[in-house]
């Protein structure tokens, strides 16, 4: 029996258990031969393999390259792929390639403890060390511009980072991975404080900065920040309460998904965009979208102004008994009350309101979940209210109309 990993953007990395068949083939035996930063290689249908990487062909004529992770083939000796030293540069068939870029989940969910990036590597692609739980060690090169999102969710043991001090583009502080001038903020290890203030300077919080983080109970965002990213603050199982400021403009999404122990989102008073309850949920400034119910507590009756429900806004809240919707409800989107597991009893006043076509909105709710809709004379056709209960929940849903 193997662990799977897969990461679908909405509910980050999720276990997925099933047997792994090994196929053995005839192959021919290569060898490589590394030295420097030079890696001499075979070519591979769709690219070339070197030095115990897969590699993808990015530009032919200036002879630029990708690294898309460990060559299943190996190399005979399995210490590479615990110490990893990443090449600038390969050479196959008297051809230098450079490399360029490394990929998305490039590495991710392996064994990997220690990695040396070379200079004139340029960029790390979205989780491309994501889930990598023995990763101790990380230097990265002063030639790094860009990093994707999620690079390091969920390396608990992460904290020596080791930036080349020429960079232009990354600074590592106080457990902190954040942009030169401090104004981006890329992500949070484990090795913070339980209770974080973000640093003045910062602006900006990438999507997954701190997913995963196992440490962190309380957040404070800075007057300046401006832009909380998708799923920042995702899978923070310790988090209890975070503090939003006045500046803060723009949220992508509900960013506080499958945060379980999260009883407080508080908005500023200042704040001309968003608002919150004293129940915790947290809203757009006029009440109308509900962004975020996940600190929400046993039954939630959701605010008389709200017309539309966001993608994920409680998803994974494991505490959510019951949800009352007021008559002015519009639209729910994907996702919504996705694994509330402890979800029986909804109830609909508007049977005009729109559920998102088979988004899964009440996925993993309990098996015999009630819900309650207004009548309506097409109930059951499609369109319905009820056909779009029955598409968004599980099997045994029972559906009563008053």
């Amino acid at each position: 029996m193997t662990v799977i990993w897969s990461y679908d953007g909405v509910y980050g990395l999720k276990k997925i258990n099933g047997f792994v068949l090994v196929l053995l083939l005839l192959a021919f035996i290569c060898t490589a031969f590394i030295s420097g930063q030079e890696a001499y290689a075979s070519e591979n249908e769709g690219g070339f393999t070197a030095g115990g990487f897969k590699y993808e062909i990015s530009d032919e004529e200036k002879h630029q390259v990708v690294l898309k992770g460990f060559d299943e083939n190996g190399t005979g000796d399995e210490e590479y792929r615990t110490n990893v030293e990443i090449p600038a540069k390969v050479v196959v068939d008297e051809v230098e390639y450079t490399v360029k870029a490394i990929a998305d989940a490039a590495f991710a969910m392996s064994d990997i403890e220690t990695v040396i990036v070379s200079e004139g590597i340029k960029k790390i692609g979205d989780s491309a060390f994501s889930g990598c739980s023995k990763l101790k060690r990380i230097e990265l090169p002063s030639t790094l511009t860009g990093l994707g999102n999620a690079v390091f969710s969920y390396c608990s043991a992460l904290d020596d980072v080791v930036i080349n001090d020429d960079s232009e583009s990354f600074i590592y502080i106080k457990g902190l991975l954040s942009s030169i001038d401090l104004d981006v903020l890329y992500w949070a290890s484990d090795y913070i404080n339980h209770s974080l203030t973000l640093p003045e300077k910062t602006v900006r919080i990438m999507p997954y900065a701190f997913e995963g983080n196992s440490v962190l109970k309380k957040i404070v965002l800075n007057d300046g920040l401006t832009t909380i990213g998708a799923g920042a603050f995702f899978d923070c199982p310790l988090l209890e309460r975070a503090d939003i400021s006045a500046t803060v403009s723009k949220i992508e999404g509900n960013p506080f998904m499958y945060c379980t122990s999260l009883k407080k989102i508080k908005v500023a008073s200042g704040n001309t965009v968003y608002s919150s309850t004293k129940t915790g949920l947290l809203l757009n400034y006029k009440k109308t979208v509900l962004i975020s119910a996940s600190a929400a507590d046993s039954e939630l009756t959701v605010p008389s102004k709200v017309k539309t429900i966001g993608r994920g806004a409680a998803a994974g809240n494991t505490k959510l008994t019951g949800i009352i919707f007021d008559e002015k409800l519009k639209t729910v989107n994907e996702y919504a009350f996705a694994d509330c597991t402890g979800l029986s009893k909804v109830s609909f006043s508007n049977r005009k309101a729109v559920l998102a076509e088979n988004g899964q909105i009440f996925k993993n709710a309990q098996y015999f979940m009630e819900v309650s809709i207004p009548y309506s004379e097409k109930a059951g056709a499609d369109g319905s209210i009820e056909a779009m209960v029955r598409n968004n929940s599980p099997k045994g849903v029972i559906i009563t109309s008053r």
